[in-house]
């Protein structure tokens, strides 16, 4: 089966008319700082595959940043606490440390706002015109997480099995743990279902099986940062690029599948 790869906060773009209202700095780190660490680090050497490849699998990367936009969440409006108005839930206000984006009292305007959607919009298009094309079997949501206390190495999220059968997501666990062992030597992997991140909005729209029909299987994979990056950030490209040929190896047994 042909793999469709999302890649959705790998971007560090950020709009003109989101920039002019967003903190200069928020606790000290420059607004573009930020931007790097709360991306999806590493993500696009991990899980990038080239345009032409013979299992005809097909990344499709995020160019703006999820502190813009969060292609991994809703375009639902919903009431915000503090900030005294309704917004997307795909607009954050906050970096996912908590702490606020704009000054205090700030009122986004609608023409920012605009922006975020055609963004989303596009990128969700994207998605369905891809699956809706009939060329894609299975879906893989691809992601890095920063490392925390009782963070595995790797996580594989089936949304608790509703994106996709138990079988699959036993066969992409099994798998993860054989060909990413080693990575790092004399340190034993450690690989989760679930925990701590199940899969979120791309997995539910496109994968969940009791929804709407025009869905196709997926799941979700989260890699450590510790496996590839110092505590700066400063990603290992050796290692980066063992990974993504390890990767590789992964997508022609999940496409085999």
């Amino acid at each position: 089966m042909a793999v469709l790869i999302t890649n959705p906060h790998c971007g560090v773009k950020l709009s003109d008319c989101t920039r002019i209202y967003m903190n200069t700095a928020v606790d000290g780190i420059p607004i573009d700082d930020l931007i790097i660490d709360q991306s999806d680090l590493g993500a696009r050497q991990i899980y990038g595959v080239p345009e032409a490849n013979d299992l005809g699998a097909r990344a499709l990367e995020g160019d703006y940043t999820r502190l813009m936009v969060d292609l991994n969440r809703p375009w639902q409006w919903a009431y915000v606490e503090g900030y005294g108005s309704f917004l997307p839930e795909a607009v954050p206000l906050k970096d996912f440390e908590g702490r606020s984006l704009y000054a205090e009292g700030f009122n986004m305007r609608q023409s920012d706002i605009n922006t975020r959607a055609l963004v989303w919009d596009r990128y969700h298009a994207e998605i369905k015109y891809l699956i809706g094309s009939g060329n894609y079997r299975l879906l893989i949501d691809s992601h890095t997480m920063k490392d925390k206390a009782g963070h595995p190495d790797i996580c594989i999220g089936t949304r608790y099995g509703k994106a996709c059968d138990e079988r699959l997501g036993v066969h992409a666990f099994e798998n993860v743990n054989e060909l990413f062992r080693g990575i790092i030597p004399r340190r034993d992997l450690v690989v989760s279902c679930e925990k701590p991140y199940p899969g979120r909005f791309i997995l539910e729209d496109n994968c969940e099986r009791e929804r709407a029909e025009g869905k196709i299987p997926g799941f979700s994979v989260e890699i450590n940062r510790s496996l590839f990056a110092d505590g700066n950030g400063k990603v290992n490209g050796e290692i980066a690029e063992d990974m993504n040929y390890r990767f590789q190896r992964f997508l022609e047994r999940m496409a085999n599948y």
